[in-house]
């Protein structure tokens, strides 16, 4: 524990315990100062976990999915989650031939690309929770990032319908602009041969507490 806290120190980072009665004891890596680097928040738990990493890379940007992560951490036993640091246009919109580097679900070589690579397996479920908004799209968009979508997605989407919503899954052709294609996490996933969920949520699910529960509890029976 002395040695990471030294190694972190030197980044500006600090390692933190958090004990929970009711969920558990985690390790929390976070910076020393809000916005110096912006590289993120872990949280870590401490005890026994299952292979299942979730993940929010526009905190705030896609609203409420913090809540659905911290959610998901908890019902899922996941072993970790990873918060990205900064708004996704911190540097900039998006234009053609560039991606801005502050958009975790777009950067390949950011710090938490490293930590998704370094604690994925080929046995890994990786839940990332986004939001969108788009007229004419299902409550719920499901992908791994390709349009070879794997079984669980479609068995997620039919657990979701059956709490209300509208959830469809993302083959190659429908509802292209939130599959994920450009994703460096689920590339990375898929390569290895790990599962990756990418869910989008439109703001009628994200803005009901009720509904996000619904839909984290739709992937938590899914993965047993």
């Amino acid at each position: 524990m002395d040695e990471a806290v030294a190694l972190l120190a030197r980044v500006d980072y600090e390692l933190h315990e958090l004990r929970d009665p009711v969920h558990g004891d985690f390790l929390v890596v976070r910076e020393t100062a809000a916005y110096k680097r912006c590289w993120g928040t872990y949280y870590l738990r401490a005890g026994s976990y299952r292979d299942v990493v979730v993940e929010v890379p526009h905190p705030r940007h896609d609203r409420y999915t913090p809540d659905f992560g911290v959610e998901a951490l908890h019902r899922c036993e996941a072993s970790v989650l990873l918060v990205a640091g900064t708004h996704r246009y911190a540097n900039g919109r998006p234009r053609e031939g560039w991606e801005p580097p502050s958009d975790m679900a777009r950067n390949p070589r950011s710090l938490f690309q490293a930590v998704h690579e370094r604690l994925s397996t080929a046995s890994t479920d990786v839940l990332q929770y986004h939001g969108f908004v788009e007229d004419g799209y299902p409550d719920v968009v499901l992908s791994n990032g390709s349009a070879r979508p794997h079984e669980r997605l479609h068995r997620v989407a039919k657990r979701m319908r059956a709490a209300g919503v509208r959830a469809e899954v993302f083959d190659g052709r429908n509802w292209p602009s939130v599959g994920a294609t450009k994703n460096p996490q689920a590339r990375y996933t898929r390569r290895i041969g790990g599962r990756f969920y990418h869910m989008e949520h439109q703001p009628e699910v994200r803005d009901d507490v009720t509904l996000r529960t619904a839909m984290v509890e739709a992937v938590a029976a899914e993965l047993g």
